[in-house]
């Protein structure tokens, strides 16, 4: 049985016991819920301690797993997104490149001829 399944059960166990001790006693209406409440609430921080650390360790663990996990997909992403960076630069740098060429080929012959403007 899961730890979350477990400690579930057993909180509503409490509550029902609760309630129906509370309504042997004599309670009502909302005054039997809201006393089975904190009743069970109390009674299950007493008793139910082994169960709820269980429930927190096997918490704990698949938390540490799924940032592992989603340790490895950033990194993947990072580099993915590194990647497109670099060819993004490596694009203006060409094209800047480029440019400085056609400029200094124009200085040398006078002038870009027409429709070749330098844009």
């Amino acid at each position: 049985m899961s730890p979350l399944l477990k400690f579930t059960v057993l909180r509503i166990a409490l509550f029902l016991a609760a309630l129906v001790v509370l309504y042997l006693i004599g309670a009502r209406d909302w005054l039997l819920l809201i006393l089975a409440a904190l009743v069970s609430l109390a009674l299950s921080y007493v008793l139910l301690r082994a169960p709820r650390e269980e429930l927190a360790a096997s918490i704990e663990q698949r938390v540490s797993q799924r940032l592992a996990e989603g340790g490895q997909r950033r990194s993947r992403r990072r580099k993915s997104a590194a990647e497109r960076d670099a060819a993004l630069e490596d694009a203006v740098v060409d094209q800047n490149v480029d440019h400085q060429i056609n400029h200094e080929i124009n200085q040398e012959t006078g002038g870009p001829k027409r429709g070749q403007e330098d844009h």
